[in-house]
């Protein structure tokens, strides 16, 4: 749709009154104008929001409405916990994806009679989240949820590795790192490292990627003094698993959440295993209009 476009003025675009006594012509109302003007309203507007035009009705608002179903949308939180293929909503226009790495398992501590032992926490996965439009997810996408590393055997054992979710190619949460197991100890040390956090890439302008935050190193005390095992890393969906120490037999705590590292074991006269980590997570918000 154009200007108006009447020739006969001074300033052919723009709207001109008319004045009979100081011989003054009004701008002339083109029926070309008028017929543009009557599809951007009708045909642009009103009936492809799926309203339907009456003659002689005139006080059906229609523009009105549509501007209502315009910025009406209905909002849809869809939850994806295991690999599918995501086929948007009916009337998609934009969605918030987020994705979250599989967190790492700690470590383990080995038992001895007069030893402290403390393995690393495992490492939280990464993140990536952008705001993808109808076209830029097109028909489907590919879904990958990454799974969580496993707390690790009893002992000098290092957890295991999370694994990487994604959503097809335009957002990636790499998996972390399990925590390093730890030896006997009959002096004050450091116990096992924590396991490193994993990356996160993207192939859309404007997303925000994070790294995952690495599993914290455990604390082995003097000899008969239980160790303290490394703190889970956590993530903006959950919490690490707690350092601490077990009793016999026991492991590590968990990752919480989404994504979240294991915690080491912390231990003195028996060997203990360290927590698994948090499977990772994709999340679709979808935004769909309201016909």
């Amino acid at each position: 749709m154009d200007r108006i476009n009447d020739t006969t003025q001074a300033n052919p675009r723009v709207w001109t009154d008319g004045d009979d006594l100081a011989g003054i012509a009004g701008t002339l109302v083109l029926a070309a104008f008028m017929q543009d003007l009557q599809e951007e309203l009708v045909g642009g507007l009103i009936e492809d929001l799926g309203l339907t035009p009456a003659s002689g009705a005139g006080h059906q608002r229609l523009i009105q409405a549509g501007i209502k179903r315009l910025r009406t949308y209905t909002v849809t939180r869809r939850v994806l916990t295991s690999s599918t293929t995501y086929v948007p909503s009916a009337n998609l226009v934009f969605a918030h994806v987020e994705v979250q790495g599989g967190g790492g398992g700690g470590g383990g501590a080995t038992g001895g009679s007069g030893t402290s032992s403390a393995g690393g926490g495992g490492g939280s996965g990464g993140y990536a989240r952008a705001w993808l439009t109808a076209a830029q997810i097109g028909a489907s996408q590919p879904v990958t949820v990454g799974s969580y590393g496993g707390g690790s055997a009893y002992g000098n054992n290092a957890g295991g590795v999370g694994g990487t979710s994604s959503f097809g190619s335009l957002l990636n949460g790499f998996g972390a790192g399990g925590g390093y197991g730890a030896p006997a100890y009959t002096v004050p040390t450091p116990g096992g490292g924590g396991g490193g956090g994993g990356g996160a890439s993207s192939s859309v302008a404007g997303a925000l990627t994070i790294t995952g935050q690495s599993g914290q190193a455990g604390v082995a005390f003097s000899s008969g003094v239980t160790g303290i095992g490394g703190l889970g890393g956590s993530t903006l969906l959950g919490f690490g698993g707690q350092q601490g120490f077990q009793s016999d037999g026991g492991s590590a705590p968990f990752g919480q959440g989404y994504g979240t590292g294991g915690a080491g074991a912390g231990r003195a006269t028996t060997s203990l295993g360290g927590g698994s980590g948090a499977p990772g997570v994709v999340i679709v918000t979808e935004y769909c209009t309201a016909l």
